[in-house]
């Protein structure tokens, strides 16, 4: 099992943002007790054109996960209804007044003429929801799974005293417990260093 920690004070980890190209879909996960997350921008609407991502500060880790290729990730901007101006802003979404993001199953996308109808499947009962502050525990991950979804890659970020920071990436196609995404980082980062080729 691969595992990386970031600070030893988080417990647990939430969604607070997300990124999303195609069948894959990137959150950014942050402390369970972090109430002030924000990025540029968060209180504007559309947020397809002018929220940017949230700030670096309040990333514990980053989680890249892929759904099957007949599948799909649907934001609201998918939605072609919305005429490409939704009326969402990244705040309506920390606020949870609708899911950012829902998880298709292969089995469900058959059932519609379109995978782009955020609109149409947000009533679908057997469509996952998934919503900024979303506990990132192990029923989270197994939902994901039920729905034909992967964690493919994560990443935490390496914090240098000056505030400038990097990221550990962990490939790790095996199924894995999210928290075990914040343990155990001396192991991980012994081992990478181990691997680096010498000078």
């Amino acid at each position: 099992m691969t595992t990386v920690r970031c600070r030893k004070e988080v417990k647990t980890i939430k969604i607070i943002d997300f990124c999303k190209k195609g069948n894959l879909l990137r959150l950014y996960l942050g402390a369970d007790d972090c109430k002030n997350y924000w990025g540029d921008d968060w209180n504007d609407k559309p947020y397809e054109h002018n929220a940017g991502c949230v700030y670096d500060e309040y990333i514990e880790a980053v989680v890249d996960l892929v759904v099957t290729f007949d599948g799909a990730f649907i934001e609201p901007a998918d939605d072609w209804a919305y005429s490409g101006s939704t009326p969402f802003s990244k705040e309506d979404f920390k606020l949870c007044k609708t899911p950012c993001i829902l998880v298709v199953s292969q089995s469900v996308a058959e059932q519609y003429w379109s995978t782009e109808e955020y609109i149409g499947m947000i009533g679908n009962k057997d469509v996952m929801k998934i919503y900024f502050n979303d506990k990132f525990d192990d029923t989270f991950c197994k939902q994901l799974w039920d729905n034909d979804c992967r964690i493919y890659d994560a990443f935490v970020p390496i914090r240098e005293p000056n505030g400038s920071g990097a990221y550990l990436a962990v490939t790790c196609w095996a199924p894995v417990r999210p928290i075990d995404l914040l343990n155990d980082a001396e192991g991980t980062i012994a081992r990478i260093a181990e691997d680096a080729p010498g000078e």
